[in-house]
């Protein structure tokens, strides 16, 4: 048994059959719940195997619900290592509807997300447009400010036209800057947004992937069952 200690972690706890401790360490230290060993177990991984209370299965699952879907180097979940070694019907049921809660929430966020990368996409275009229309005015008041300023010299114009326009000149300059800065953030923002999109969408696909797997051996299954039924008839 693991005797708590400041160095001793919830995998350690959780590796150790230390279910109280397990249970209060996910409660102070819930970003232990994201380790995974280099043979690919997490704590709830071990949790399932030991058949531990599920009191300790929901602390860790509440410290991070993405351990759910964590997989060690045999491909397998802690759900599959609950039903794989027995575990009780209650962590069972409990890991199962958990792993379904957190995909549904991982579709709506999907769908949320590809309507805020669409919306920044096309606000995007708009500030770019917005960026060229100023650009070009101020490449228009700079061909201004420079004949100005030669007809100033030759003393066609006054002093205070071509400071006008050069007023003119440095507020569209500012506001072109400001807009690029605008933009600039946008896209970083769009990037990783599109970033977390295309995580969220390859997260979907091997879920659905596995899920068809399941089923289809489930239907294979039910065939053969039906199959040996009819063979001692």
């Amino acid at each position: 048994m693991a005797t708590q200690t400041e160095d001793t972690t919830l995998y350690d706890f959780s590796h150790n059959r230390s279910f109280e401790n397990a249970i209060e360490r996910a409660e102070t230290h819930p970003e232990e719940a994201k380790h995974q060993a280099d043979d690919g177990n997490t704590s709830l991984h071990w949790l399932a195997y030991h058949n531990a209370p599920v009191d300790a299965v929901k602390a860790v699952v509440k410290a991070y619900p993405g351990t759910l879907q964590i997989k060690d180097l045999d491909g397998h979940t802690p759900l599959d290592i609950a039903v794989i070694y027995n575990a009780s019907d209650e962590t069972v049921e409990y890991l199962r509807v958990a792993k379904q809660e957190l995909i549904r929430e991982a579709l709506e966020n999907l769908f949320f997300l590809q309507t805020d990368v669409e919306t920044l996409s096309k606000s995007h275009v708009s500030l770019t447009t917005k960026v060229e229309v100023v650009a070009k005015e101020c490449d228009h008041l700079m061909t201004d400010n420079a004949r100005l300023k030669n007809e100033l010299e030759g003393g066609v114009v006054k002093n205070e036209q071509a400071e006008i326009v050069n007023n003119r000149l440095g507020d569209v300059e500012g506001g072109a800057e400001a807009l690029r800065n605008d933009m600039n953030k946008l896209y970083e923002k769009y990037s990783r947004m599109e970033e977390r999109y295309t995580t969220m969408k390859e997260v979907e696909q091997k879920e659905r992937e596995r899920q068809t797997i399941r089923l289809t051996r489930e239907i294979q299954s039910a065939r053969g069952n039906e199959i040996n039924e009819l063979k001692r008839q």
